[in-house]
């Protein structure tokens, strides 16, 4: 979901909204919670930590009265758990209006419930009653108070200081990389020989690319990225030919190193097949489309290894 659909939705139900985490977030009569979309389309999570007030059990101890919430509504289609952390699963309508409309019955029937069901806000991670917060620890969000982020703050800088001193081994990068691109390249081209181009053989492409290059040259930096996307482009070309090649030697029954040393040839003196270029641009659309976004969410992974900060 757009940054800019989600915080309009915010802005509608009275809630903040953080652009770096995607999260809606706000106090509801005494309760924080954090409206973040889902891998379902149209479908958002609400969630919130709590235990019941008398009893300090675990949430999933009274997983009947949760039960009751979702068969009651008509918005909540989900309720799950992670230790005290509740998340309330609410399908948004066809427009902005009705999201909004489901969103704003979702969290009042939520709220309402935990107020009828004495529930007491709590630390997520240690279930402690108290004043709590919301932090972005990575690319995830806790329900936690102060103490426990600077426990997640001191892993998360061990974590980022033992990555930065690795010593970064260039050649076997390449040589990592290289491997990675053979394997992407065998999942592109059996792809390209069902008569198909797919973004899904570029995001094959590029994470066994950029991974090969991390594994081996132990660390991911700009230039194990460059290096990697140099040999997505001639994997890409080297399938292309080779689906050529191994079209010609289907087609007349000859042997491949036949086949090939034709389509090369043909390709070197300018005389390329029917439809050469339009299929290879294809090829370099979707494939290194896909590879790219592969690319983009190695580096978001680099990024926000160092994230630990405080939403709220």
């Amino acid at each position: 979901m757009k940054p800019e659909y989600l915080y309009s939705i915010a802005t509608d139900l009275g809630l903040q909204f953080d652009s770096e985490s995607r999260v809606m977030y706000g106090d509801r009569e005494g309760f924080l919670l954090v409206i973040e979309g889902t891998q379902t389309k149209n479908v958002f999570a609400i969630s919130v930590s709590v235990k019941p007030g008398a009893q300090g059990d675990l949430i999933e101890e009274n997983d009947a009265i949760w039960q009751d919430l979702k068969s009651q509504s008509k918005v909540i289609n989900a309720v799950s758990f992670d230790e005290h952390l509740v998340k309330v699963g609410v399908k948004g309508g066809m427009s902005k209006k009705k999201t909004v409309e489901s969103l704003w019955n979702g969290i009042q029937e939520l709220v309402d419930f935990l107020h009828n069901h004495q529930f007491v806000q709590v630390n997520a991670t240690t279930g402690e009653e108290g004043p709590i917060g919301l932090y972005q620890i990575g690319d995830s969000v806790f329900l936690i108070d102060d103490a426990t982020f600077q426990e997640y703050q001191a892993q998360v800088q061990d974590t980022v200081e033992a990555y930065e001193a690795k010593e970064e081994n260039f050649l076997l990068g390449i040589v990592g990389s290289l491997v990675g691109a053979i394997l992407g390249g065998a999942v592109a081209l059996v792809i390209a020989r069902f008569g198909y181009v797919s973004v899904i053989a570029g995001l094959a492409l590029g994470y066994c690319t950029i991974k090969g290059y991390e594994l081996f040259g132990k660390k991911l930096t700009t230039k194990g990225v460059v290096v990697s996307a140099i040999w997505m482009i001639l994997t890409v070309l080297l399938v292309h030919q080779l689906d050529y090649a191994l079209e010609i030697a289907k087609q007349y029954n000859a042997e491949f190193g036949d086949a090939w040393n034709s389509i090369n040839d043909a390709v070197f003196h300018s005389d390329f097949p029917e439809n050469y270029f339009l299929n290879l641009g294809m090829l370099v659309v979707f494939t290194l489309g896909g590879a790219w976004i592969s690319v983009q969410s190695a580096l978001e992974v680099q990024k926000n290894r160092a994230i630990a900060r405080r939403i709220v």
